[in-house]
């Protein structure tokens, strides 16, 4: 039993230094390599998401186009709203700019 303890200590030790040990320098060389291009597929992803979001929200959102008419007899604009004269006064008509 005692056999067996130290062979797996002796394994797990082996292990650890090799997980442990600094890269060389073609290790280092191909970890970035390929560090640098998944974070050019990500970019080049994220780009393209991003390019389509921005399609998708121009083409949906239908912007209100305000009408302004011109004003009639009787009407007055104020600061861009217009008002009615009525008996005794003016009335605002909020649904009407001009």
């Amino acid at each position: 039993m005692g056999l067996i303890e130290w062979n797996a200590r002796r394994q797990a030790a082996a292990m650890t230094r090799e997980l442990t040990r600094p890269m060389t320098a073609q290790e280092q060389a191909d970890f970035n390599a390929e560090m640098d291009r998944q974070t050019r597929m990500l970019q080049a992803e994220t780009a393209a998401e991003v390019a389509a979001v921005q399609r998708t929200i121009q083409l949906d959102r239908v912007l209100p186009v305000e009408q302004r008419l011109p004003l009639k007899d009787g009407e007055r604009c104020i600061e861009g709203r217009r008002f009615q004269k009525i008996e005794g006064g003016w009335r605002d008509l909020p649904n009407a700019p001009c």
